[in-house]
């Protein structure tokens, strides 16, 4: 019998993003790879969000769109993860986006370390890579402990994964 569930599970919270979703949602369903459902959770939006994510579901059978009342980014998400199908979970904001590779790079980290159960990418801004100075990133790979936590926040949301 076949596992039915996808390897991830991508939650977006959207609330009043018209101008970003599509260009958000498009950098998920442009991913190399192809494993994923989107759950996008509106979040009481009053703009044309929910016509536009109605829109780019009724294209791709991986968008799943679940709607609240405005209760926060924090309550879409709890949301959208109680709704997650995936064994592994992945957030974006719905005004950011992903590189094409996101999902191949988690895959792979994932695939390599099977011990570890979260992982995280550097953070692009603009066309610059986040300075992570303060932080002990001096290699391809660092493992972070919780004191590097309550010194500063040394991950975004967005560039998070976790079984």
């Amino acid at each position: 019998m076949k596992d039915n569930k996808p390897f991830f599970s991508v939650i977006m919270p959207v609330y009043n993003r018209s101008s970003f979703i599509p260009e958000s949602v498009h950098s998920v369903l442009n991913q190399t790879f192809k494993d994923f459902e989107l759950i996008c959770i509106d979040d009481g939006s009053t703009d044309e969000s929910p016509a536009i994510l109605s829109k780019l579901a009724q294209f791709d059978s991986r968008i799943k769109i679940l709607t609240q009342t405005n209760r926060g980014r924090c309550s879409a998400r709890h949301v959208g993860i109680k709704a997650a199908k995936g064994k592994w979970i992945n957030f974006l904001d719905s005004d950011d986006g992903y590189l094409f590779n996101h999902l191949q790079v988690m895959y792979d980290l994932i695939s390599q370390h099977p011990s570890i159960y979260g992982f995280a990418t550097e953070l692009i801004m603009g066309l610059k890579v986040k300075d992570y100075d303060v932080f002990r990133f001096y290699s391809d790979y660092t493992i972070l402990d919780f004191n590097d936590f309550l010194r500063a926040n040394a991950i975004s949301l967005n560039q998070f994964c976790y079984s």
